[in-house]
């Protein structure tokens, strides 16, 4: 009995000792795990930005920009009285071999679920242009971009349009070097919202390097140089960073018209100095509320400090050699312009393969021609046969357009039951 009783004490002893030494691993394991974390600054990993899960390697301004999916974090809304975030420009890399196209696969649309919106991946090279770009881009954020084109929703043809006479005024010179990067990024066009991610854009963005020379694109007199700290010119101080802003010669119907050259690294002319078109203004910068070296872009008419006051610079900007626009209206069954319609556009050939997107002009804070009345415009399109197609819910519009060099050509999509024209 004594010796049975001395074994289980033993054993008894062996087994709190074995409990004691698990607990003390136990307690040592979460200390290594607390006190890291106890001592780590709150938020210090969080990104400071959304972060797009795909980044293209090149961009080509004569075809469609390529996109990157978004990232699910937080978006800025589109509203001019969000708080401002930099605008989506690509940071420069290298140099391209070609200009890459896209092909298309649907993703929902945030208006409705029937509706289902493209998105573009870049797959094959365009048709070179005369003078490409010679800077090749990486994008920060952009749109959703997938691969091939396939949707269920009906897909109507509208017929052709004609035009009334209107005289373009495309007599703006490029505002950057034929040698740099002269072509006006599609990825975030004049009165977009980039599908929703950013503020309305009231400009045209020229992706380039710092420090490449900024040219006036027409001859006029230095209205202001400087930086916008003090004197605003867009929703808020330091918007535009270190800015010029030139009052052109020419007028628009008796209008006095102004071109915005914005977030400049160096400004190089004064304010009441004359310039000729082509003459040096300053050097491609960052300022301002920009996420990435560019030159921000504006037409205004009739008030140079009228942020509402933009027109689209690509009805303005003479187009590439061999290159036209495709301008027009998107209009519902009321006859009404519809803000914000996707817009893809196939090579007439190719009809399964799309080149380009696009966006109407989004509902606020932007005008119109006050003579083509537009609310869409597609710059630097190859000369031939387009088919523009148009993603409306609950069905799809497809018009075809003769697109010539030098010259604007015209597309009205509405669906076939539209008794009116916004056309004036």
């Amino acid at each position: 009995m004594a010796g049975g009783r001395n074994t289980g004490g033993r054993r008894g002893g062996w087994l709190r000792r074995l409990i004691g030494l698990a607990v003390a691993i136990g307690a040592l394991g979460w200390l290594g795990y607390a006190i890291p974390r106890w001592m780590e600054t709150p938020g210090s990993n969080r990104p400071l930005m959304p972060s797009p899960s795909v980044v293209p390697t090149s961009y080509a301004a004569t075809t469609i920009a390529p996109s990157a999916t978004p990232s699910p974090t937080p978006k800025p809304t589109a509203s001019p009285t969000t708080t401002t975030v930099p605008s989506p420009t690509p940071s420069p890399t290298s140099k391209p071999t070609a200009p890459p196209t896209a092909t298309v696969t649907p993703s929902p649309s945030p208006q409705s679920t029937a509706t289902l919106r493209p998105s573009l991946t870049p797959i094959a090279a365009m048709p070179s242009p005369t003078h490409p770009p010679t800077v090749s881009l990486t994008l920060t954020a952009s749109p959703t971009v997938s691969a091939t084109a396939v949707s269920p929703l009906p897909l109507v043809d509208v017929p052709p349009c004609s035009l009334p006479s209107i005289s373009p005024h495309l007599w703006l010179a490029r505002p950057i070097p034929p040698e740099a990067n002269d072509w006006v990024s599609s990825y975030y066009p004049y009165g977009s919202t980039a599908g929703g991610e950013y503020l309305i854009h009231h400009g045209v963005d020229l992706v380039n390097p710092e420090g490449t020379p900024v040219w006036a694109a027409g001859a006029g007199t230095v209205l202001y140089a400087g930086d916008d700290r003090e004197r605003v010119f867009g929703p808020q101080p330091n918007f535009y960073g270190q800015l010029v802003i030139l009052q052109m010669d020419r007028e628009y119907h008796g209008q006095p018209v102004f071109t915005l050259y914005g977030h400049l690294s160096a400004v190089s002319v004064q304010e009441g100095q004359r310039v000729e078109v082509g003459q040096k203004l300053g050097e491609v910068g960052a300022t301002g509320i920009a996420m990435g070296p560019h030159l921000h872009f504006e037409v205004r008419v009739t008030d140079a400090y009228g942020y509402n006051a933009s027109r689209n610079p690509e009805l303005w900007l003479g187009p590439h050699p061999g290159q036209g626009l495709i301008a027009g209206q998107v209009l519902d069954e009321g006859g009404q312009a519809l803000p914000e319609v996707y817009l893809v556009l196939y090579p007439a050939h190719d009809p399964e393969h799309p080149r380009r997107e696009g966006w109407t002009y989004a509902s606020q804070g932007v005008n119109r021609d006050e003579e083509w009345f537009e609310n869409l415009a597609l710059g630097d399109v190859p000369a031939g046969e387009w088919d523009v197609v148009a993603h409306l819910p609950g069905q799809r519009l497809r018009q075809r357009v003769t697109v010539r060099p030098g010259e604007i050509s015209w597309v009205c999509l509405h669906p076939p039951s539209s008794p009116a024209r916004a056309f004036p």
